[in-house]
């Protein structure tokens, strides 16, 4: 079975210590997973959020990371799901119809 995550799944599986970085963990591990290439600069800006914030330290952060790019993910482009995510502006962000187009 597949499914298609977003950066903040990817992000607490990286940096979570708590349940939901367990179950973010669990599928992760549970694999078939597919994201639009978007996916690891929005969790790298995120993970980056979090050390100038101070949630996470230096060092926590950049293994982090480096983390996300060990991840069996499935990336796609956004070339073939432009038209669909085009249709859905009106509803959603441009991100995030991406994600959704891809889901479909």
């Amino acid at each position: 079975m597949s499914a298609v995550v977003d950066a903040s799944l990817l992000v607490a599986a990286t940096s979570d210590a708590g349940a939901e970085g367990r179950w973010a963990e669990d599928v992760v591990r549970a694999g078939g997973l597919i994201a639009p290439h978007l996916a690891l600069v929005e969790a790298t800006n995120i993970l980056r959020r979090f050390e100038l914030e101070g949630r996470l330290g230096r060092m926590e952060a950049g293994a982090a990371a480096r983390d996300l790019l060990l991840f069996d993910l499935e990336l796609v482009p956004f070339t073939p799901f432009a038209e669909r995510a085009w249709e859905l502006r009106a509803n959603v962000t441009s991100y995030d119809a991406w994600y959704v187009a891809v889901a479909e």
